[in-house]
């Protein structure tokens, strides 16, 4: 069973009540927010030019890099490290493009806390000369092609941000009874890979009752985004959705 602890896609910024440190007042004055991982805000690009002329003669300049992110509490980078690589050469250009990229916190108790971020560089092969993050376009090639005047330095676009599903928007209907102390309700869903909830039931509360039901069915009426895989394919996936109300 997983928590739910990253958002997908520059999307995110928008969402009405699931990103992070998203806060929806409620009409008794209840704060009603999601806990959620860290997400970017701006997905920088790598830089070709710090791939070595070498990788490209050695057929080594495509694949991908895992970037490990770590973030304080208001988004700002303390901390980088290779987590996967496919090729050495590859990592100065990735590292650097995850220390540009900027970053919301991830939250708890809709307060922003320490997070980690996985960035995923992807590099094309010579024969494409695509340089991109996270795009589904993109294709790993290992094959040696010599040829140097066929590398072309433009980057693609960024495209998604792998990570698991998440509850891009819902609307909280809260019961007319007072609320005396936080709490928050667990529930977990299973989704497709076209986002579709396919299942929602609780796994733990400390909220009153009334407040764990309309938790639950928040969700129930919740939009969700698929999971994406690091190479940016949707998928299914079950995920674990903590809400908290706050008076």
């Amino acid at each position: 069973m997983r928590t739910l602890t990253g958002l997908c896609g520059l999307s995110a910024i928008l969402l009405s009540i699931s990103a992070a440190h998203a806060q929806t007042p409620a009409p008794a004055g209840i704060r009603v927010c999601v806990d959620s991982g860290a997400y970017p805000t701006k997905l920088a690009q790598p830089d070709s030019n710090a791939i070595p002329e070498t990788a490209r003669f050695s057929g080594r300049s495509s694949g991908s890099v895992v970037i490990l992110v770590s973030l304080d509490e208001k988004g700002r980078v303390t901390n980088t490290s290779v987590g996967q690589s496919d090729s050495p050469f590859l990592n100065a250009a990735a590292m650097e493009a995850a220390r540009k990229s900027t970053y919301a916190p991830g939250t708890h108790g809709c307060e922003p806390t320490k997070s980690q971020f996985r960035f995923v560089a992807i590099f094309g092969g010579s024969d494409s000369g695509a340089v991109t993050v996270n795009s589904p376009s993109s294709k790993s090639n290992s094959s040696n092609n010599t040829n140097a005047s066929t590398y072309s330095k433009a980057p693609s676009r960024p495209a998604c941000s792998p990570g698991p599903a998440y509850l891009k928007s819902a609307q909280p209907a809260l019961p007319a009874l007072p609320l005396t102390q936080p709490g928050s309700a667990t529930i977990h869903v299973v989704v497709d890979r076209t986002g579709t909830l396919k299942s929602a039931a609780p796994v733990k509360s400390d909220l009153p009752p009334a407040y764990a039901d309309a938790a639950l069915q928040m969700v129930k009426g919740g939009t969700f985004s698929p999971k994406f895989d690091d190479d940016c394919k949707p998928a299914d996936d079950e995920v674990d959705v903590s809400i908290g109300f706050h008076p």
